[in-house]
């Protein structure tokens, strides 16, 4: 090692959070080595803006806190001049700090890749502080994630964050380690969402999946969110979110859902499908949209101990009696059986049982056709 690597590397050390910054000398953004930041585009053989070498920093000396400065870091997919960047894996007890929405971003460059997530957590993680503008080159058929969960895990935050521009899957995935026939092996557990503004709406008129993906897991909490679409959006996405197979113990609370009149819709907005003890309270929506077919919340396939209380839901969204729109909507897919294997505890089964022990009591709703729908397809 250089005797100017030894003497930054000593530098580094005892201070109370590193800097990143997406300028610098290699790519022409700065006069001096990563614009004076820690780490950036000059940290030797970096393909993250230093990012992924901050965090490992941070994580090896115990400082635990990356700091990204004010600019745009542009995330590169496959092409034919351009080096894919990696996704960055941020280790146990790190906190990735943006300089605030709209003045730090994570944005995609280039869409002809189906899979280029910028973060993937680890147990006791963090993301606050930035924006994820994540099909912004405005090609739909683009299918990253901004934020993967890892399974499993526990303890993670993802909070004063801002995410437009969804592409086909989740803005924030809870990754899951089960499929058909088979439970998972373990939990992501003690996530919390919340204070965040997600923009659920894709370009050029294909369907996205929710914004949101909580499978897998135990004592998840989403509140103080803003979910909206708006003019731009050329299709609503497959709701806000999902709470989804072998997940239990959630809680959406103090949430604003908003769909404007210029705006089309998804059926149902968001909803439990093999969950439970679910808590969705004390949330506003306020739905408008230029189609009527639609249900606010959906309660599917052996979701048990659902609570549904104290939220308020305003409309029309019933603008003629040929339509339908509903507060909640109960369905049993295909696959649903009358007993399932169980996840680890042997509480839920994927696509297994009937809806069992709904509550829903004491919510204000205005405009729906009708309060209640029941559909069975299996």
């Amino acid at each position: 090692m250089s005797n100017y690597s030894n003497q930054w590397w000593s530098v580094l050390n005892g201070k109370p959070y590193i800097t990143v910054s997406a300028k610098g000398i290699a790519n022409g953004l700065s006069e001096i080595p990563n614009d004076g930041a820690d780490f950036g585009p000059d940290t030797p053989d970096t393909q993250t803006y230093g990012i992924q070498e901050a965090v490992n920093y941070a994580s090896n000396t115990g400082t635990y806190k990356v700091h990204l400065q004010p600019s745009t870091y542009t995330w590169l997919a496959v092409s034919t001049t351009q080096q894919l960047t990696p996704t960055v894996q941020v280790p146990a007890g790190v906190t990735i700090e943006g300089s605030g929405i709209d003045k730090t971003i994570i944005k995609i460059n280039d869409s002809t890749l189906t899979y280029n997530v910028p973060f993937v957590l680890n147990s006791n993680t963090r993301i606050t502080g930035m924006t994820f503008d994540m099909a912004w080159n405005q090609n739909s058929t683009y299918s990253p994630s901004s934020i993967i969960i890892n399974n499993p895990s526990s303890n993670i935050e993802i909070d004063h964050n801002k995410f437009i521009h969804q592409a086909l899957p989740w803005f924030i995935q809870l990754y899951a380690t089960f499929n058909s026939t088979s439970p998972p092996s373990g939990y992501i557990e003690n996530v919390f969402i919340h204070d965040n503004i997600i923009n659920a709406n894709i370009p050029n008129g294909n369907n996205a999946y929710e914004s949101i993906l909580v499978s897998n897991s135990k004592y998840v909490k989403i509140y103080n969110n803003y979910f909206y679409t708006d003019a731009t959006t050329s299709a609503m996405n497959s709701g806000f979110f999902a709470i989804y197979d072998y997940s239990r113990h959630t809680d959406i609370f103090d949430n604003l859902f908003e769909t404007p009149s210029n705006a089309p819709a998804h059926s149902p907005m968001m909803y439990f499908s093999d969950t439970y003890d679910v808590h969705f309270f004390n949330n506003h929506g306020i739905f408008d949209p230029t189609n009527t077919n639609v249900s606010m919340l959906g309660v599917f396939n052996s979701s048990k101990y659902v609570y549904i209380e104290g939220n308020v839901f305003t409309g029309p969204l019933a603008q003629n009696v040929d339509g339908y729109a509903n507060f909640v909507s109960f369905g049993l897919g295909p696959d649903a059986v009358a007993n399932g294997s169980g996840g680890p505890d042997g509480n839920v089964s994927q696509n297994s049982g009937w809806n069992d022990y709904v509550v829903i009591k004491n919510n204000y709703v205005t405009g729906a056709f009708k309060l209640f729908d029941f559909s069975f397809s299996g």
